[in-house]
């Protein structure tokens, strides 16, 4: 009945006046965030002071699916340093579709099992129950993203009378506004991990009450791209291209940055065509199938990702993807949180667009400079030339300023790994 009558007054009111009303729900919930992290700030030293002086502190890293996991290369340093206690927890939000939630859940388990990691399971999805977690057993709060939603007792609230948190952008700062930066996480946050002074400024500059909390450790990617574990792909004489579609095929999130449905069945056509020289993997954003759900219906959505998991030269990617990149020869997407990460393969890629305008999801210096380094693309034809000349063929003009773009702006600092720039920030802690 509630999604019914929300239906109703969105249909009412049309879609500007939909955005209209999001946009005013939207500065109204900041307001009223960055009260509180006003209010969390005059007494966050009292909390570090208390951290500081426990012989185990206990970290919680709770984790929404694996291809947004970026703490790989910490949490193996954590768990090899005895004043710290590591617990990683499915991060389940409510009303997501139940399918895709389990089997992203069951990707985390079978991770931390292999990795020998702490893990609970956050969700029962037989008893449709989430874990009971008690707040006062967590010493550092880790989140996956920075929009504090989800399942209200794990919220920030919950944790903030005792807890110390932390941030790390799940995808590299390319989108400027508030939305993304001067959220109530990451103005409480002890620490921000960032990628380069570039980013940090990003965050400096948006934060309303939390100043000086970034600290650069480098791409969190960078680490896992350069010693891959695995090799994903199946064949070994074909060239290999990810095809990464974002979820933004509407304005549910304020903007619309997704090709999606204007390339989708060319994209299953190109795939065809291309059979005997590429194989494709099908790596779309983590809230992909719930959008296509939403809008589609649940069987088409379904059709539609069968197909790539049944051709002879595609597979889905839905999980972890460094491995995926390392391996990979080049993308074809329109995420902006692959605009720069993906360029630490120092592949090629092509950006899928509307217009010849620069997307709406890339409105900041660094990430204009970073989508200055893609072939761009509008239709099939687009696509088809690019796999054509540059992949096949090798023919990449853009190949010589892309890597000098890479080695000025998007490797880590000093001479140490982005994972133990990230411990040394915890050992300060103890020290």
């Amino acid at each position: 009945m509630k999604k019914l009558l929300f239906n109703i007054f969105r249909t009412i009111i049309g879609e500007k006046g939909f955005v209209r009303y999001k946009n005013y729900r939207n500065q109204k919930n900041r307001e009223a965030d960055l009260r509180k992290a006003k209010e969390y700030l005059t007494y966050r030293d009292a909390i570090l002071q208390n951290v500081k002086a426990k012989e185990v502190i206990n970290v919680l890293f709770f984790v929404t699916n694996l291809s947004m996991w970026k703490y790989d290369d910490l949490i193996k340093l954590l768990l090899e340093n005895p004043r710290f206690k590591i617990l990683v927890v499915s991060f389940i939000i409510p009303g997501f579709d139940k399918a895709t939630s389990s089997r992203q859940q069951e990707d985390i388990r079978r991770y931390c099992d292999n990795n020998r990691i702490p893990f609970i399971a956050g969700y029962d999805f037989d008893n449709d129950s989430y874990y009971n977690l008690n707040p006062a057993d967590h010493d550092i709060v880790i989140y996956t993203q920075p929009y504090n939603i989800g399942y209200g007792p794990w919220l920030i609230d919950a944790f903030k009378q005792h807890s110390l948190f932390i941030y790390t952008p799940y995808g590299i700062s390319v989108s400027g506004g508030e939305y993304f930066y001067n959220t109530y996480l990451t103005n409480i946050a002890w620490k921000i991990f960032v990628g380069s002074e570039l980013e940090k400024d990003i965050f400096k500059n948006c934060q309303s009450v939390g100043k000086d909390n970034q600290v650069v450790t480098g791409f969190v990617s960078y680490d896992r791209l350069k010693t891959p574990k695995t090799n994903p792909w199946r064949s070994k004489n074909k060239k290999k291209i990810i095809w990464a579609p974002h979820h933004s095929i509407d304005n549910k999130f304020s903007f619309e940055n997704s090709c999606f449905e204007l390339i989708c069945d060319s994209m299953i056509e190109i795939a065809k065509q291309f059979e005997n020289e590429i194989e494709f993997a099908f790596k779309p954003h983590p809230l992909l199938k719930q959008r296509l759900i939403d809008k589609w219906g649940r069987e088409t959505a379904d059709n539609y990702y069968n197909k790539w998991a049944e051709m002879s030269n595609t597979f889905i990617c839905d999980g972890e993807y460094a491995d995926l990149f390392a391996h990979s020869d080049g993308i074809i997407h329109d995420s902006a949180s692959f605009v720069c990460e993906y360029l630490l393969t120092g592949n090629p890629g092509l950006y899928t667009v509307k217009t010849d305008l620069v997307p709406p999801g890339i409105n900041n210096n660094f990430g204009s400079a970073c989508f200055r380094n893609y072939y761009k693309g509008t239709c099939k034809e687009d696509i088809i030339s690019f796999l054509t000349n540059v992949i096949l063929a090798g023919e990449d003009p853009m190949k010589e300023a892309r890597l000098a773009f890479v080695k000025e702006n998007l490797l880590p600092p000093g001479e140490k790994s982005v994972g133990q720039n990230m411990m040394d920030e915890f050992l300060e802690l103890i020290n």
